[in-house]
């Protein structure tokens, strides 16, 4: 761990930070002098050492970010730096197969591990940390969490969840200094997305999607999913509700 002289006003945790949107994010709260705790299951040691000579306040927490105690130490560390304000929980995987009856139990729990669990208990151990504090939350979703993905149903069932959880929460009166986003990036060029995902598509860059949950954090904006596309950055209109008694977002639905 190392701290820049001046100890930084506020700081974040950042799942799946080793690459892609996750890195970005980091790079881009360091450059606006937000001490930063990351999380990943890959190594951690050259981008923390990057963004400390970028003059960062930094923390590296190498683990699986599905898992409760790799999570807890990530908000741990990065209270040790300043006063923990925003979660950035972005880490995901694909199993890039349409045919269900082809995903071992292994890779189905990998992944639900990875999309599902470290949303819910990342989000969880936040709370716990910032108490009645305000403090706001991105995830990253995609935009196979708004539509159909038969190219990967699991995937998609994964990001179709965590974007009921955020929207579920925001409606949380006992949550009412949170501040709750999903962002739904449609094709991002990044190693996670496989060629033939890429293949004939206008994609976006992992700083474009960064420079977005960005713009989401600095929002009074809860409870929204955010459309991500090259030409496209706005909240998801979702359909009205069909009659159920359940608390609604009136501006929406």
């Amino acid at each position: 761990m190392s701290t820049s002289a001046q100890r930084p006003a506020t700081s974040a945790v950042v799942t799946g930070a080793a690459s892609g949107i996750g890195r970005s994010v980091a790079e881009q709260l360091v450059d606006r002098g937000v001490a930063v705790s990351l999380v990943d299951l890959a190594p951690l040691d050259e981008l923390a050492l990057e963004l400390t000579h970028r003059g960062g306040a930094v923390a590296a927490v190498r683990g699986d970010t599905g898992d409760r105690s790799t999570l807890r130490q990530a908000v741990d560390a990065a209270q040790a730096l300043a006063p923990l304000t925003v979660a950035i929980l972005n880490a995901g995987l694909l199993t890039g197969e349409s045919d269900i009856t082809k995903v071992e139990d292994r890779r189905f729990e990998q992944v639900v591990a990875a999309n599902v669990a470290g949303v819910f208990r990342g989000v969880a151990e936040f709370i716990k940390a910032v108490g009645d504090g305000p403090g706001r939350v991105v995830v990253t979703s995609s935009s196979v969490g708004l539509v159909p993905a038969p190219h990967d149903p699991l995937y998609s069932m994964t990001k179709h969840a965590v974007i009921g959880f955020v929207r579920s929460l925001a409606l949380n009166p006992e949550l009412s200094r949170l501040r709750i986003n999903a962002i739904c990036p449609n094709g991002v060029d990044t190693p996670m997305l496989g060629e033939s995902l890429k293949a004939g598509r206008a994609l976006l860059s992992a700083g474009d999607v960064a420079s977005r949950i960005l713009e989401i954090l600095a929002s009074e904006e809860t409870g929204q999913a955010w459309v991500c596309t090259p030409s496209k950055f706005e909240p998801f209109t979702f359909a009205p509700n069909p009659g159920y008694s359940f608390p609604t977002f009136a501006a929406v639905d």
